[in-house]
C-alpha cells in the first residue's frame, strides 16, 4: 500500500508507456503504428502485459536466490528450476490455445505438451512438496524423480521446438528468464571477487570508464527488452481478449457503402480499422466512418439468461 501511495502518479504512466511500447510493436509487425496519445487501450495493455510478466518472474524465480543467484546453481535448487522453466512454454500455449490432449500428435510436440502441461500446472503443489525438509522418504523419492525427469525433458523440448515455430518462440520467452539471472549471477561473483572489467585501455580516464560501462549496460538491457517485447507482442498478445490486455484477431465481416469483405480485424479503433482481407491477402487499414456494419463471427456465443 505505501508503495502505490508514494508513486500513485509514476505506477499509471508506467503501465500506459509500456502499453504503448507492446501495442505498437504488434502494429509493427503489420507494418502500422498509432501514434495517438489519448488511449485507454494502452493502460489496460500495460496492465496485462506487466501482470503477465510479474507472474512469469514469480514463477520461474521461485525459491531462487536472486541477492546470489551463484548459490541457485546447485543440484537441489537447480533441476526443479529448469524443469519448471521447460514446462513454461506448454504453459502458454496450454493457456493461449485450445489444446485436445487426446488429438495431440504422436510426435515429441505431442509428448512435450502432454508433459509439459502436466508439470506446469502440478509445479505449485510440487513447489510445495520441494521445500517440506527432513528425510521425509516421500520428499526423498520426489527429489530423485525430478533428478532423473529433467535432463531428458529438456531434450524433448529441443525437439519439440523443430516441429512448432510457436513453441520455439514461446520457448525463447521463457529462456530470456533463466539466461538473465546467470548474467546477473556473472556480475555478482565479480563483485564477490572484487574484479573490475575493464571496456577501455587501463590508461582511460576512470570516468570515461564509468561512462562507457553505463552505456554498455543500457545498450544490452536495451536489447534484451526488445528481444523480449517482440516476442511477447507478435507471438502472446494476439491471442490474449481485448479485455485482458490483448489483441485477440476477432472474424468477421465488413460492410461498405458499396461492398462488403470477409476480414480478420487486427486492430479495432474509433478512427480505423486494421484489418486482413482474407479474398486479397493484403492488410488494409479502413476509415471507421467508411464502415456500416460488422458483423463478427464468434465460434460460441455465451449463454444468455431468460
Amino acid at each position: 500500500m505505501d508503495f502505490l501511495k508514494n508513486n500513485y502518479l509514476r505506477v499509471p504512466i508506467l503501465l500506459y508507456l509500456v502499453g504503448f511500447v507492446v501495442h505498437n510493436s504488434y502494429l509493427a509487425s503489420y507494418g502500422s503504428y498509432e501514434f495517438e496519445l489519448v488511449q485507454a487501450r494502452y493502460m489496460l495493455t500495460g496492465f496485462g502485459s506487466v501482470f503477465i510478466f510479474t507472474a512469469m518472474f514469480l514463477f520461474v524465480f521461485y525459491r531462487t536466490n536472486i541477492s546470489d543467484v551463484s548459490k541457485t546453481y546447485t543440484p537441489n535448487i537447480l533441476f526443479p528450476w529448469l524443469l519448471r522453466i521447460a514446462s513454461v512454454p506448454a504453459g502458454i500455449y496450454s493457456i493461449l490455445h485450445e489444446v485436445n490432449h487426446l488429438q495431440l500428435p504422436y510426435s515429441a510436440f505431442g509428448a512435450y505438451m502432454s508433459f509439459g502441461v502436466y508439470f506446469f500446472y502440478s509445479s505449485f503443489i510440487l513447489l510445495f512438496i520441494e521445500v517440506v525438509k527432513g528425510d521425509k522418504f516421500k520428499s526423498k523419492i520426489l527429489k530423485v524423480m525430478i533428478y532423473i525427469i529433467t535432463i531428458p525433458f529438456i531434450v524433448l523440448l529441443y525437439y519439440a521446438v523443430s516441429e512448432s515455430e510457436l513453441l520455439g518462440q514461446y520457448s525463447k520467452f521463457a529462456l530470456f528468464f533463466f539466461f538473465g539471472a546467470y548474467g546477473v549471477a556473472l556480475s555478482q561473483d565479480d563483485e564477490k571477487k572484487g574484479l573490475i572489467v575493464n571496456h577501455l585501455d587501463e590508461g582511460s580516464d576512470p570516468k570515461h570508464e564509468k561512462y562507457f560501462s553505463l552505456i554498455l549496460a543500457l545498450l544490452c538491457l536495451s536489447y534484451g527488452t526488445f528481444q523480449f517485447v517482440s516476442i511477447y507482442a507478435k507471438h502472446i498478445y494476439p491471442y490474449i481478449p481485448t479485455a485482458l490486455g490483448g489483441s485477440k484477431i476477432v472474424n468477421a465481416t465488413v460492410f461498405l457503402a458499396d461492398s462488403k469483405a470477409k476480414v480478420k480485424i487486427i486492430q479495432e479503433g474509433h478512427k480505423w480499422f486494421l484489418v486482413y482481407n482474407l479474398k486479397t491477402s493484403t492488410i488494409e487499414k479502413i476509415k471507421s466512418s467508411e464502415i456500416l456494419k460488422v458483423e463478427y463471427h464468434v465460434d460460441e456465443l455465451p449463454k444468455l439468461l431468460k
